[in-house]
């Protein structure tokens, strides 16, 4: 392997490590120049002993020296955007490690022994090549998030329904068609995102997590949002979208905690007059739709600060947008069809009634652009 200058700073690093005692050491890459990026970690790194925290992230490491096992106090490790493989057995032979995080990297499997790390509260394993999850993960009790976004994922373990602490699951851009029973048994739940998945229909049990507070269901195959999600009280994000989307549940708005809602890459032409009741909604985003209208009830939404209406099919904003007296952010491509200087200030007329304006990005027609900040 070569050597270059970070492989000397990292020696030089590790050795002032050493001589200090210090619990935390950075080895990350930058990003500027090749020579910049560790290629092999020097075998020393054995010798810390006492480190808690290493950061490796953002280098060409394609493997770990065999001494990394012998790092026994350490409860953070981060590997992400490098080379890797396969995950050695010698992190599997780290007992206090509480977060590992392998993200962006080549990985086609997980080690067997992995559940040898019973400490372990957090697995990150996004944007690698797994097909499969081991069992060995179901040895992980105390594992409260994983986040496994996209890999190659057809099906996922039964027995993960041990992981009853999971506070976090992350199983988007995968190959699943289906979701296990299980999921519905994850009571302690509060962020799950399924998007970009081959799933046609939820499973009613998904309307059984009480304590869920993001639920993200886009880029799926559904055609309606069933109601019983109308259950989940305690959201206060949902992201929803999906070519194949056809309606969107009036119920929506009995879901009075959400402060975010994404609803993007749909067919959808209008949405439902309820859509006012959300009276705590922060951010709306309604980007690349079909929408050809917008519910007069928008002016309702008194706290909102962050409204994205781009690439629609909106003729003129509705009057009521006036009644938003506080926007941070508006974003919006409007099409009136004949442009003049007439249209065009009749579609940007409500908004000269929002009083506190941060930021808004107006594409009218495909000739007149607004583009404005007011402080």
């Amino acid at each position: 392997m070569s050597r270059n200058e970070a492989y000397d700073e990292a020696i030089e690093k590790i050795e002032i490590a050493r001589r200090s005692g210090a619990k935390r050491l950075d080895l990350r890459g930058r990003q500027k120049e090749s020579s910049q990026y560790l290629t092999e970690i020097p075998i020393s790194i054995s010798k810390l002993t006492r480190l808690r925290s290493l950061n490796l992230s953002d280098n060409y490491l394609t493997e770990l020296p065999d001494g990394f096992g012998q790092l026994t106090e350490l409860r953070t490790l981060d590997l992400s955007r490098n080379w890797l493989v396969t995950l050695p057995e010698s992190v599997t032979r780290l007992p206090a490690l509480v977060s590992l995080n392998v993200d962006w990297n080549q990985l086609v499997s997980l080690p067997s022994s992995l559940g040898n790390l019973r400490h372990l509260k957090s697995l990150r394993a996004l944007s690698n090549k797994l097909t499969e999850l081991p069992d060995s993960l179901c040895q992980l009790t105390g594992l409260q998030e994983l986040y496994v976004w996209q890999n190659k994922l057809k099906t996922l373990p039964e027995c993960l329904e041990k992981l009853t602490q999971l506070r976090a699951l992350d199983i988007s851009n995968n190959e699943l068609t289906f979701l296990p029973e299980w999921i519905g048994r994850m009571r302690h739940l509060r962020y799950l995102s399924l998007d970009g998945n081959r799933i046609r229909v939820l499973p009613e049990f998904l309307g059984t997590l009480e304590e869920l507070e993001l639920l993200s269901i886009s880029k799926l195959d559904l055609e309606t949002i069933p109601d019983f999600l109308c259950n989940l009280k305690d959201l206060t994000c949902l992201r929803v979208g999906g070519k194949s989307l056809r309606a969107l549940p009036s119920c929506l708005s009995e879901l009075m905690q959400l402060r975010e809602l994404h609803i993007s890459q749909t067919t959808l032409t209008r949405l439902p007059d309820s859509l006012g009741k959300l009276t705590q909604l922060r951010s709306l985003h309604l980007e690349y739709n079909e929408l050809e209208s917008l519910p007069e009830s928008i002016g309702q939404l008194k706290h909102l600060r962050d409204l994205d209406l781009r690439v629609n099919k909106l003729p003129t904003l509705p009057p009521s947008t006036k009644e938003i007296n506080r926007t941070d952010r508006l974003v919006a491509w409007v099409r009136p069809g004949r442009q003049s200087a007439q249209s065009t200030s009749r579609i940007c007329a409500p908004l000269s009634k929002i009083t506190h304006l941060g930021f808004i990005e107006m594409s009218i027609g495909i000739t007149a652009r607004l583009d404005w900040r007011i402080k």
